[in-house]
């Protein structure tokens, strides 16, 4: 009798231990979850972190946030009523839609945006009042960073200029890098950052001991961009991200060839779990 009541009282008290750990919000892991182009889901714990994930059809070179799952985030049903943030490294297209971001963060009141002005006072007109206090403009410079503490979550927010095609002015399209610290783990999203060293040397990156980092394909895929992996975006796993819907197959077989070790996130819903 007393053997049961024994275990009766271990299993209770594991039982309680669990639940209050679940509700007092304590990372329990990081799971990243692919939704399109260079949108991820971060969450630990309570906490959730949309990059680059809430998106329209844009043009064909980009992969955009899938139909159903585009209506399910705009309407702030699960799994996406309890994302705590939103972070845009850009307003390009097939980055951010201000629309889908504006009806989200009206449905979800526990919801906050943080990014630029171009991407802030673009949303900010279609939003009430209440919705604007929870939506933080942050100061673009080139080359310049910026720490800001979001409940459990710490994001850098880096200014790193969009890199450029031949007539593409980069310091018009204001670019933010995040280095975010959730769960115990280290993460940087690049946006379309230039594979600029000098730049990135200003940010002393290689110093962070960086988790995760997630970076444009052509990154992996160019001799510049290999040598940046190995002296300033130091990390434990290399996530390719922006990879081309048309051609992917292609270009998967390309990243692989070049960078074996790296992730390639191309198929909404691919996770990766630390």
């Amino acid at each position: 009798m007393r053997i049961l009541v024994l275990a009766l009282l271990l299993l209770s008290t594991n039982i309680f231990a669990q639940t209050s750990q679940v509700r007092s919000g304590l990372p329990n892991g990081v799971t990243i979850e692919y939704v399109a182009n260079e949108g991820i889901l971060i969450s630990s714990g309570t906490d959730k972190v949309f990059i680059d994930a809430i998106h329209r059809p844009y043009k064909d070179f980009a992969a955009f946030t899938p139909d159903e799952q585009l209506a399910k985030i705009e309407s702030g049903r699960y799994p996406y009523n309890t994302a705590t943030l939103v972070l845009v490294s850009h307003k390009h297209g097939d980055h951010f839609s201000a629309e889908s971001v504006a009806m989200f963060l009206k449905k979800n009141k526990f919801a906050s945006l943080a990014s630029s002005k171009q991407v802030t006072d673009l949303v900010g007109p279609l939003v009430d009042e209440e919705t604007k206090s929870r939506i933080t403009s942050i100061d673009y410079e080139a080359g310049g960073a910026k720490d800001i503490t979001f409940g459990d979550v710490k994001v850098r927010f880096l200014g790193m200029p969009h890199g450029g095609n031949p007539g593409f002015d980069p310091n018009t399209m204001h670019n933010f890098g995040h280095l975010i610290e959730i769960g115990g783990k280290k993460l940087l999203h690049l946006g379309d950052a230039d594979m600029d060293a000098e730049m990135l040397g200003k940010f002393d990156l290689e110093k962070e001991k960086i988790d995760v980092v997630f970076a444009p394909y052509w990154f992996l895929d160019s001799a510049e961009g290999r040598k940046l992996f190995k002296k300033q975006l130091k990390a434990k796993t290399v996530v390719a991200i922006h990879v081309p819907p048309k051609d992917s197959s292609q270009v998967i077989r390309s990243l692989l060839n070049s960078m074996p070790s790296a992730v390639v996130f191309s198929a909404p819903g691919e996770m990766l779990n630390y």
